[in-house]
């Protein structure tokens, strides 16, 4: 039960018994029991765990940006390399694709 059921719990109560315990009651409960007043450590930690969630999709999307640029300059690379073997094959002597 949250904090808003006690207090209507309470109310009940106070306006059957005609006295006024409610807001001393729920004083108490809120000193007592910390989940009902906003969370308390746990809400806390839900603070916490949503800031590590948001740091961690950061550093993914950072991580695979950095990986597709990489990929794309190895791509690069092993097109430059292959045309220049390509190119050295051609004008080789000893492939046999130079003498005619």
């Amino acid at each position: 039960m949250n904090h808003t059921g006690f207090s209507k719990i309470l109310k009940k109560f106070d306006k059957r018994t005609g006295l006024a315990t409610r807001e001393t009651k729920l004083k108490e409960l809120r000193l007592s029991h910390s989940f009902l007043n906003g969370g308390g450590d746990i809400g806390k930690a839900k603070e916490q765990l949503g800031g590590l969630a948001i740091r961690l999709d950061r550093i993914i999307a950072r991580h695979t940006k950095m990986v597709k640029k990489a990929k794309s300059r190895a791509r690069s690379h092993i097109m430059r390399t292959n045309k220049i073997l390509a190119d050295l094959k051609t004008d080789s002597p000893f492939f046999g694709a130079g003498e005619s």
